[in-house]
């Protein structure tokens, strides 16, 4: 434990907890932390870090450093493992938990949680950075276990009107003649998912699309005569995509006609002018080699509130 200060603007003591140096080939001794072990049914003894409380009105407060070693030429540095405990015959493993400070009572905003790999060395120059990796636990060695999901979830919203935050992957930037990383996604046996929507049945009608059934959105109809199918407005669109969105964002839309009547056709139209079309905006009926029954087109982010349709199937 380190002194305490006992004059007016005294700095307290610091407390080290240092293991002893090795000596010649022998290892530097740990220095270790350790809680007491628990009784016949008690749970055994926290450890804690805590960093001291600011005392003034706008000071910070104290941070908890975790450093390892640096290693000597062509030594790795030192690890820094954090390891829940394993659990009991019937009981669960522990939690291992990265939680950023929560924000000021008024408008302090949330700290927040990041793992970063290191940076590759200066020397020589073609050392590649570390590789952040998230690894969910494989399953027990029993016939029947399963490996653990690894999932990535934005926060919710517990405000009255609040949106949920955004999942962004974003790939590293390219620097000089590089390319800049891709998003790959690797499922060996092809095996690749997402969540759809509900298909919209809108009969012989000409609707204006919410955006719910308009982004990622398949609708289809059996028109008797000419149907337009309009979209939500540019602001619209861009305020459903959430704080998240970005430039060149896109997502896609089918319509699909499953009546035969002669000529008639689904119509997409812009739900204003901030909404615009490449390509034809028009889906015939189903006519077996002449004619496509569907049509799907990519909606990209231009700008603010501003969307582009490319048809592209």
């Amino acid at each position: 434990m380190g002194g305490a200060a006992l004059s007016t603007n005294g700095d307290g003591g610091t407390a080290t907890a240092t293991g002893g140096a090795g000596f010649g080939t022998g290892a530097g001794g740990a220095a270790q932390l350790t809680g007491g072990a628990g009784g016949a049914t008690g749970a055994g003894g926290a450890v804690n870090l805590t960093g001291t409380a600011a005392g003034g009105a706008a000071a910070a407060g104290g941070a908890i450093n975790l450093t390892a070693g640096v290693g000597n030429t062509s030594g790795a540095g030192g690890a820094i493992p954090i390891l829940a405990g394993a659990g009991g015959t019937t009981g669960a493993g522990g939690n291992v938990s990265l939680t950023g400070g929560r924000g000021g009572s008024t408008s302090g905003a949330a700290g927040t949680a990041i793992v970063t790999a290191g940076a590759g060395g200066a020397t020589p120059a073609t050392t590649t950075g570390g590789i952040a990796r998230l690894i969910a636990g494989g399953s027990g060695a029993g016939a029947t276990g399963n490996g653990g999901a690894a999932e990535v979830t934005g926060g919710a919203a517990l405000s009255t009107n609040g949106s949920g935050g955004a999942v962004v992957i974003t790939p590293g930037a390219l620097a000089g003649t590089g390319v800049n990383g891709g998003l790959h996604l690797r499922a060996p046996t092809g095996l690749v998912f997402r969540q759809q929507t509900v298909a919209l049945d809108i009969v012989d009608t000409a609707p204006t699309l919410t955006v719910a059934q308009f982004i990622n959105g398949i609708v289809f109809g059996a028109p008797t005569a000419d149907r337009t199918v309009t979209t939500p407005t540019g602001a619209q669109i861009s305020t459903a995509c959430g704080i998240g969105l970005a430039v060149g964002d896109s997502f896609t839309c089918t319509l699909i006609t499953t009546g035969a009547g002669g000529g008639v056709e689904l119509i997409f139209t812009a739900g204003d002018g901030n909404v615009t079309f490449i390509g034809s905006v028009r889906v015939g009926p189903l006519i077996a080699e002449t004619s496509p029954g569907s049509a799907t087109w990519l909606f990209r982010n231009t700008g603010a509130n501003t969307w582009v349709g490319y048809r592209v199937a």
